[in-house]
Order: C-alpha cells, then structure tokens, then sequence
C-alpha cells in the first residue's frame, strides 16, 4: 500500500498513512469545510488497511496511531471515531495496536475527549500529556 502524507493547514491536520510500516498519525487543527470530503480518503486507507489483520496478526506486528491534535470540530470527531471503530474492529480480532493521544498539560478537555472516544469506540487510547 502507498503512504500518504497529508501536509498541515490552518483548518487541516497533517496526516501520515503508512501502512507499510504500520504507522499513522494525525497532527494539528482538523476543522475542514467538508469533513467528508478531506476524510473519505484517509478513511479508505485505513479500512484497505484493515482488510490485512489476518497477515498481522500472524506476523505479530505492532501499529501505532498516533493523535497530535489541538482541536477539531464535530464533523471532525464523527471522522476520528470512525477511524477508530476501524483499529478496535482490528484491535478485537487480536492485532497489536497501540494508540496514543497527545494533549497539552493545560487542556483537559482534549484528554477528557479521548477518553470520551476510548470508551465509544471500545479501544483503549494512552494519554500522553505534553507540559
């Protein structure tokens, strides 16, 4: 699969797909004017990707996600939990995967959401707090 590396923008985040080396991530703001629009991609890959969980759980591979975001809005949110209904559908069929979620020490709010989004899409999500 090819990787895809999305530049960030005021309004979008940066995101790197790379499913050869079982590794994503998203960074910055995500507040696109047509949130379906700029994920539908992203979300093709991840599912494309997740078509493979057979080969990694056999090959005992580790993946990572990686959540670097300062803020997003709703049509955002329904995005980031789509995608992670993907990982835990992945996550329940035995694949390794580890996703982390950075957030600044001084907003709680965005540690509060991704405990939010852990519990709804049933993967757990390590809190990583920046200072």
């Amino acid at each position: 699969m090819n990787k895809i590396v999305i530049e960030s923008t005021k309004s979008k985040p940066g995101v790197i797909l790379d499913p050869d080396n079982h590794f994503f991530e998203f960074v910055g703001f995500s507040l696109p004017e047509d949130a379906t629009e700029f994920y539908v991609p992203i979300l093709k890959c991840i599912y494309d990707y997740s078509n493979t969980y057979a080969v990694l759980v056999k090959e005992n591979v580790q993946v990572t996600v990686n959540f670097k975001l300062t803020y997003y809005n709703s049509a955002s949110y329904r995005a980031i939990l789509e995608t992670l209904q993907i990982f835990s559908n992945m996550y329940h069929k035995n694949v390794k995967i580890n996703i982390f979620w950075y957030y600044d020490s001084d907003d709680s709010q965005m540690a509060d959401s991704a405990r939010e989004l852990s519990e709804v899409s049933g993967i757990p999500i390590k809190l990583i707090e920046i200072k």
